[in-house]
């Protein structure tokens, strides 16, 4: 009986579906963005825009507003008030602006939120637009969102301290000032080879307050904020202030694994032939053309801890952009200032691998007359194109360590605008935000016997471990 009832039930119930779809029907496409309060989601700036007093309320009802964006300031550092926070905008804008709830904010860094504005006060404040006394009620946590960092220098953010207001800012190279060498009172920034000047105060009970901060920096990161006709920026916590000096080494000590071998044209299958990836303890690398992950050979198993693999530099820089190359790709985080790379010279020779079209890797012994190791750092920015080489050694068997200093930002931007006029500053900027590199095998080895068209000659190298200065 159940059954006949349900089936009898249904074709009014596909009639009602088919009118509801009918009513819905719209000639305009729908509107997709969040609505999580029933309300039209408008910009940061949009909202800003609204502030045209001393304070108004937003428009409530049908007109209700709300906004989305990324939490970029910290609670936890308690250099920013306990009720206030700084919501940056997660479109393609940066946009920011000061939210003040009416009890403590629960929020970090990151929470991406949605903020229902209607009905809510925008009060002006000291050359600020604030969002102010916001129940929790009134937001929602939908996640966690990335936070923009723009890079500009003092100049530009005093000239556009309207438009950026509440955005995270980054300088580079430059000087803390004031308070005796400490996080105390107001401290001034100033970058080199420059005459602009920007405050960055630190609050009452800060957890960094009266400790010591170095006085050359390389970044210097915050919030631009605004007090009256005077920008300031808010430092967050300590690691927005990073000195120029190497201060922290992460040390990655090459334990490798992970290693897979996707083309069986080498017949080794130690021996690589086309990109794969390196999984370490620290960091991501890629390897590219001719490169071993291979236990240490015979002749160096005296000199390497045994149960290991190692990656082995086989062949030495190609003469021709079409040879193939020994490298190891690196990908750092922000802030690197120096990476130092441990290696030897192999004691291997002879024949490591053959291919079955009759290619061959093959080692000559090493002859310090002509011979040496020497490895090299190299990196793209935009249309600059830089390698560092070590000093030559010339000793099998020995382990050397390569120190590769990175430039700051305001050396690569004078080398790079020499050649890209235009787009320098975004290559720069781009590069220094993810710094890749790659670290090439230069040494020299001679082979009297040289075949032009075989492989480059081997001058194999192992790198025992990697540095990364920050």
């Amino acid at each position: 009986m159940n059954n006949i009832k349900y089936n009898k039930q249904l074709p009014a119930l596909v009639m009602v579906l088919l009118l509801l779809v009918t009513a819905c029907r719209k000639t305009d496409a729908p509107d997709l963005s969040p609505a999580a309060f029933g309300t039209k989601t408008i910009s940061i700036t949009q909202l800003k825009a609204l502030s045209t007093a001393a304070e108004v309320r937003v428009p409530d009802g049908a007109e209700g507003r709300q906004i989305t964006g990324v939490v970029i300031s910290d609670r936890e550092a308690k250099n920013i008030g306990p009720k206030t926070f700084i919501l940056q905008s997660d479109g393609a804008d940066t946009a920011g602006i000061v939210v003040q709830l009416d009890s403590i904010s629960p929020f970090y860094p990151g929470d991406w939120l949605v903020i229902n504005a209607s009905g809510q006060k925008l009060q002006q404040q000291d050359g600020e637009v604030v969002l102010k006394d916001i129940p929790l009620s009134s937001i929602e946590h939908i996640g966690k969102g990335v936070i923009k960092v723009i890079s500009v220098s003092v100049a530009e953010a005093v000239a556009n301290a309207g438009r950026w207001n509440g955005t995270m800012i980054r300088f580079y190279d430059g000087n803390l000032s004031g308070s005796s060498g400490k996080y105390s009172g107001v401290l001034s920034f100033r970058e080199e080879d420059s005459s602009a000047v920007i405050q960055a105060p630190i609050l009452p009970g800060a957890v960094f307050e009266n400790t010591n901060y170095p006085a050359g920096l390389s970044t210097f990161t915050g919030i631009l904020r605004g007090r009256g006709t005077n920008p300031y920026v808010q430092i967050r916590n300590t690691d927005d202030v990073i000195s120029s000096r190497v201060t922290r080494v992460v040390t990655d000590e090459m334990h490798i694994y992970g290693m897979t071998n996707p083309s069986p044209y080498w017949e080794n299958p130690n021996i690589i032939s086309g990109s794969a990836t390196l999984e370490t303890g620290v960091s991501r690398y890629s390897v590219g053309d001719v490169v071993g992950n291979v236990p240490a050979f015979t002749s160096d198993a005296g000199l390497l801890p045994p149960k290991s693999s190692y990656c082995y530099l086989i062949l030495r820089k190609p003469e021709y952009v079409w040879d193939f190359k020994s490298s190891l790709g690196l990908t750092t985080r922000p802030g690197i200032k120096e990476i130092r790379v441990t290696f030897m010279g192999s004691q291997v020779t002879g024949l490591i691998t053959k291919s079955s079209y009759g290619d061959v890797i093959k080692v000559n012994p090493f002859n310090p007359a002509t011979d040496s190791f020497k490895l090299a750092l190299n990196y793209t920015v935009g249309s600059f194109v830089a390698d560092t080489v070590s000093a030559a050694y010339a000793e099998t068997g020995k382990l050397y360590t390569a120190v590769f200093r990175v430039p700051s930002r305001r050396e690569l931007l004078k080398t790079v605008s020499a050649m890209d006029p235009y787009f320098y500053k975004t290559s720069v900027d781009q590069f220094l935000e993810e710094p890749k590199f790659s670290i090439v095998n230069y040494s020299d080895r001679v082979d009297p016997d040289i075949d032009p068209w075989s492989l480059p000659p081997s001058a194999p190298v192992v790198i025992t471990k990697i540095e990364y200065g920050y």
